[in-house]
């Protein structure tokens, strides 16, 4: 291995240092060309902020910037390895876990599933199945097999376990075989089976990789960076004298930083109680700063991503505006709000369900329903008066009171016939039948009322809909289950769980960035949330299949690797 590290001092920040250096490499030429060059750097956003800085370096010298291609260590996987073939999706994999588990017998999954759910419980079985597949994700990233990890678990006299593994494995067997089927590919067996041919993938237009600021790398990165390692600098940012630190790729080594003491001015820390509190010191900490520094030049750092909303309403109350880059989870948003409550009124016509809809803003909007408190307080009213917990198709009381809400029952229904009426609950179709019915109610709510009434964030959430369930739709039909509309629309939800989006920042906001992007950020102020013990550093203390003795054993990454990558 011929790759070259560069270490650039953090007594300045790395991107605006690296940025220069890759100016500097390439300022024979104008314009400055980087089009052949890859960097690689820890997240998305760094990379956009590394060709802000790109651009500005070149615009000192007058010059104008072809900019490089600038990817994550996880796409450029896929950009060098190239896979070939019709990748399965994200969809199309949990489908593929989720029928290979349904389809085992009870007898065969004994020692992982002691008590199986029921076959038509899908929910169940998707909940298992996304198990599966992060298992399989993670071992893959290390270039592991379940068969691996069983044997392992024999050799470290831990038979229970390997007996667990060894059901996975074979339900591993069974999802690849599924998928083959189906005329697809896993995309972590495509990956490995190019790194086993040991042949450089790296395309001709490619002439230098440089990983920027990388401190962490797995065993497929790794492979990858090796067949190219003729092309590849690593740049460190770190004093050269901490270069017995870093291996050959510009990763910390686990057992040097676990020895190095970090001193931390004892006056720069607050202690606090309850998240409320850290958010209160968030709060006052910017006040200390004297207005000495724009919102853009500040930064919260968030040890615990769950304090990003209490520090919001924090600095609202101030007359700040935060801005945060972990985005917000698909699921949380008022369409998948919106279809929760659509799932839970379809699976059981229940007054509580159809109040939850009707108070739903979108729905009060798409409707026509009077959102106001007059109306409100005749939902709460009549179920007060009368307890009717089911619903059917007689209303009590008066005869206003019954024509109102049968108004918005009625409407309720109407929004909601694409997926089946009242016949919903029963009827059942492949997945892939109910896509289309879905997209019809969604663009129902959020499709017809002028830009202005639906916020962006809604839209977004509609694209991520969209997508998860165009791929739905497109599954190959022996993947499909047949379930009910209900049923369906829970897991189109389940494929969206994970998922995030984010608004585009605006000057006037102060940054909130997740723990391992603050190396990499420029802003010259800093104030970090939430770090407590299990936080930073990052520590695994309960995984059901893989303690962190297994993964040691295994060489995965481990709480002694997270210390040194945080440290």
């Amino acid at each position: 291995m011929s790759l070259q590290r560069v270490f650039l001092d953090w007594s300045q920040p790395c991107l605006p240092s690296a940025a220069g250096w890759l100016i500097d490499r390439a300022a024979t030429s104008k314009p400055i060309d980087l089009r052949r060059t890859m960097c690689v750097l820890p997240g998305a956003r760094a990379g956009r902020l590394l060709l802000a800085h790109l651009l500005d370096r070149a615009a000192d010298r007058g010059s104008t910037l072809l900019p490089p291609r600038v990817l994550t260590p996880g796409a450029m996987v896929d950009a060098l390895l190239q896979p070939v073939g019709a990748m399965a999706t994200q969809v199309e994999s949990a489908l593929g876990w989720t029928k290979a588990l349904q389809s085992s017998d009870a007898a065969s999954l004994a020692p992982l599933l002691p008590r199986p759910p029921g076959l038509d419980d899908w929910q169940a079985w998707r909940g298992l199945a996304a198990t599966a597949a992060r298992l399989h994700e993670e071992l893959a990233g290390v270039r592991l097999t379940f068969s691996d990890v069983a044997e392992k678990a024999d050799h470290m006299n831990m038979p229970s376990e390997a007996a667990r593994w060894r059901v996975l494995h074979e339900l591993q067997d069974r999802y690849q075989n599924l998928l083959t089927a189906g005329g697809l590919i896993d995309v972590h067996a495509s990956r490995e089976r190019v790194l086993r041919a040991a042949k450089s993938p790296l395309a001709q237009e490619i002439e230098s990789i440089i990983l920027i600021g990388v401190t962490d790398l797995n065993a497929v990165q790794r492979g990858v960076i090796t067949l190219v390692a003729d092309r590849v600098t690593a740049i460190v940012h770190a004093p050269a004298k901490f270069a017995e630190g870093f291996d050959d790729l510009g990763c910390a080594k686990p057992a040097w930083w676990e020895s190095q003491r970090i001193n931390i001015d004892d006056s720069t820390i607050r202690v606090t109680e309850r998240p409320e509190d850290q958010a209160q010191a968030a709060k006052q900490g910017i006040a200390d700063l004297g207005g000495a520094f724009a919102p853009q030049q500040i930064t919260i750092g968030l040890g615990d991503a769950d304090l990003a909303p209490s520090i919001e309403r924090a600095a609202n109350w101030a007359g700040l505006y935060t801005h945060s880059a972990l985005g917000r989870d698909v699921d949380s948003t008022p369409p998948a709000k919106f279809l929760e409550a659509a799932a839970d009124w379809l699976s059981a016509r229940r007054f509580a369900h159809l109040a939850a809809l009707l108070r739903h803003p979108d729905v009060e909007r798409a409707v026509g329903v009077d959102g106001s408190n007059v109306w409100l307080k005749l939902l709460d009213t009549y179920f007060n008066d009368h307890l009717q917990a089911r619903l059917s198709d007689r209303w009590l009381g008066n005869a206003d009171k019954q024509k109102a809400l049968r108004a918005a029952h009625d409407a309720v229904n109407a929004l909601l016939a694409p997926l089946g009426g009242k016949q919903a609950q029963q009827e059942k179709r492949p997945l892939a039948q109910w896509a289309q019915p879905i997209l019809t109610v969604l663009n129902s709510v959020y499709g017809v009322a002028a830009d202005e009434e639906i916020a962006a964030i809604s839209t977004d959430a509609c694209a991520v809909l969209q997508q998860v369930l165009t791929e739905c739709a497109q599954a190959p039909h022996d993947l499909q289950p047949l379930v009910d509309a209900s049923t369906a629309i829970r897991l189109v939800l389940a494929e969206c769980a994970g998922q995030s989006i984010t608004d585009e920042p605006r000057r006037d906001q102060i940054d909130m960035l997740g723990w391992l992007e603050l190396h990499l950020d420029p802003a010259p102020a800093l104030i970090i949330a939430g770090f407590n013990d299990g936080a930073i550093p990052e520590a695994v203390t309960a995984d059901a299949f893989l303690p962190d003795s297994l993964r040691t054993a295994l060489g995965m990454a481990n709480n002694q690797r997270r210390y040194a990558r945080d440290a």
